[in-house]
């Protein structure tokens, strides 16, 4: 048995909630409960029962919950020795991401990170999409921050960070705005609209690729560009639409317009460690830092 799935377990027992639980691994609730669920029918018996609207040990709970901890404890022991032997364990962190990312990381995540961890020195690699996933599986990166797909491996381990949502950013100014205003977005009105995406090579755009693809629809005049945040100001200048994430787009802006895909197209940001690796004290304070600003990146843009 996967010994983080004994930590999701002691979780919910320490925090009497999936969804608290969920919060402390980064991870969505829906994926703390499918754990419990394996766990619970491979045992065949419920290790909580919902007692006033918390969630509690049963008798085989509380059973399994101390054999985890003690699991966990001599698992904890024997690295704490290990890596007692090294000296020069994660003092140096290195983190593959997209240009965006890494500005965030670099303007406000490090300055709040160093107040607790001066002497950790952080590596920052441009990197996006599957090119993230390569770095951290060839062991070139300790930590990856991805957007949208990305291609799974058995070997490396996914936190959520922060979900989002793909948007067409049009410049106010655009005939087409009234149309899409009354009748929703045309893929054909689209075709031959100028449009300004990221390069080849990054990540995202992957995720505007899969929108382009989904609505049929492919611009004639291409523009493009090395950040998303290079994006939304030449969208602001009038230069062009782009489909951005809603977090990097201001809602109230009297220059573009916004208008959301029907249905709606999920944006999710995730990191990416190797599954053999325990995050360290400074990762984790890392990675809290970074959820904390992508949340707030989206509040102060609406």
């Amino acid at each position: 048995m996967d010994t983080k799935v004994l930590e999701y377990i002691i979780a919910i027992a320490d925090e009497k909630s999936i969804t608290k639980a969920a919060d402390k691994f980064f991870l969505s609730p829906a994926a703390i409960s499918q754990q419990l669920k394996k766990i619970e029918d491979g045992l065949g018996a419920h290790l909580f029962m919902r007692v006033n609207g918390e969630l509690c040990l049963t008798d085989v709970g509380k059973i399994f919950v101390n054999g985890a901890r003690s699991m966990l404890y001599v698992q904890n022991e024997a690295l704490s020795k290990i890596n007692g032997m090294r000296t020069d364990l994660k003092s140096l962190v290195r983190i593959a991401a997209d240009s965006d990312t890494l500005n965030l990381i670099t303007q406000s995540a490090l300055p709040i990170f160093r107040r607790s961890f001066p002497q950790v020195e952080i590596k920052l690699i441009a990197a996006g999409g599957n090119v993230v996933s390569e770095y951290v599986l060839n062991g070139l990166a300790d930590l990856g921050i991805s957007k949208g797909s990305i291609r799974k491996s058995d070997a490396l381990e996914y936190s959520f960070l922060h979900d989002d949502e793909l948007v067409l950013t049009m410049p106010a100014e655009n005939p087409l705005v009234t149309l899409f205003e009354a009748q929703g977005i045309s893929a054909e009105a689209l075709f031959n609209e100028y449009f300004i995406l990221s390069r080849d090579n990054d990540g995202f755009r992957f995720v505007q690729q899969q929108a382009l693809d989904k609505y049929r629809f492919k611009p004639q005049m291409l523009c493009e560009v090395s950040s998303l945040q290079a994006a939304e100001h030449m969208v602001e200048k009038g230069l062009g639409s782009s489909l951005l994430p809603l977090s990097f787009v201001k809602t109230d802006s009297s220059a573009y317009k916004i208008f959301h895909f029907e249905p709606s197209m999920g944006i999710r940001t995730v990191a990416i460690y190797p599954k053999a690796m325990m995050l360290n004290k400074p990762m984790k304070e890392l990675l809290t830092i970074l959820k904390e600003l992508l949340a707030d990146l989206k509040h102060d843009r609406h």
